[in-house]
C-alpha cells in the first residue's frame, strides 16, 4: 500500500512539475546572445503591456527623456558637462514630483523646493522667480505626461500620454510646421 500511494504522490509531483515548465514555456521570453549564450525572462514585451487609453507603454529612460525636453531646450549646444548638469536638475524635480504625489515619500518639501529652485536658478541662468515658475511648469508636466495615479508598481515600464504630431502647410505652401498635440487635448 505505501508503495502505491508514494508513486501516486511521485506521479502527481511530476504532473505539476510538467505543468509548470509549460506555462513558464509560454510566458518567458528566451533570448539569444551573438556569443551563443541563452536567457530567460519573464518581463513582457512592450507591445503585450496594455496602457490606458490614451497613453503608451515606454520604458522608465524613454519617460525621462520626453519629460526632460523643457530642460534640455534652454541649453543652446549642448556638451556632455551640459548634459550631465541638465538631467541632474531634471532627476532633482522627477524625484521631488514622486515626493508630492506619494504620501509615504513626502519629507521636508520646502527645503527641498528651495533647493531645487537654487539649482535650477543656477543651472539654467534664470532669476529665482523664473525658477520657480519653471518647476511649477515642470511638476504640471509631469503630472500631465506620467500621471502617478495610473502608474504601474513595480515595474520597469510606465504610461506616458500618447503625442500625436500633425503636419499643417501654410495656405500659401511656403512653409510647414509641426504642432504637437496631446490626445487627452483631442478627446475634449
Amino acid at each position: 500500500m505505501k508503495k502505491k500511494t508514494k508513486k501516486k504522490i511521485i506521479a502527481k509531483r511530476r504532473t505539476q512539475q510538467n505543468n509548470m515548465k509549460s506555462a513558464s514555456k509560454r510566458t518567458r521570453k528566451q533570448v539569444t546572445y551573438s556569443s551563443g549564450g541563452t536567457a530567460y525572462s519573464d518581463v513582457p514585451y512592450f507591445s503585450d503591456i496594455k496602457a490606458p487609453e490614451g497613453y503608451m507603454t515606454v520604458s522608465s529612460s524613454q519617460a525621462m527623456i520626453k519629460y526632460a525636453e523643457p530642460v534640455m531646450d534652454k541649453f543652446e549646444l549642448m556638451n556632455i558637462e551640459d548634459s550631465n548638469e541638465a538631467f541632474r536638475v531634471v532627476t532633482l524635480i522627477w524625484n521631488y514630483t514622486i515626493g508630492l504625489n506619494n504620501a509615504s515619500l513626502k519629507r521636508n518639501t520646502t527645503k527641498d523646493k528651495n533647493d531645487i529652485i537654487k539649482s535650477i536658478a543656477e543651472t539654467l541662468s534664470m532669476k529665482r522667480n523664473e525658477a520657480e515658475e519653471f518647476l511649477q511648469v515642470m511638476v504640471e508636466r509631469k503630472n500631465k505626461l506620467l500621471p502617478y495615479e495610473i502608474q504601474p508598481h513595480g515595474t520597469i515600464t510606465m504610461y506616458m500620454l500618447k503625442e500625436k504630431d500633425y503636419d499643417i502647410t501654410d495656405l500659401r505652401g511656403s512653409a510647414q510646421v509641426k504642432f504637437p498635440l496631446f490626445s487627452s487635448l483631442l478627446c475634449r
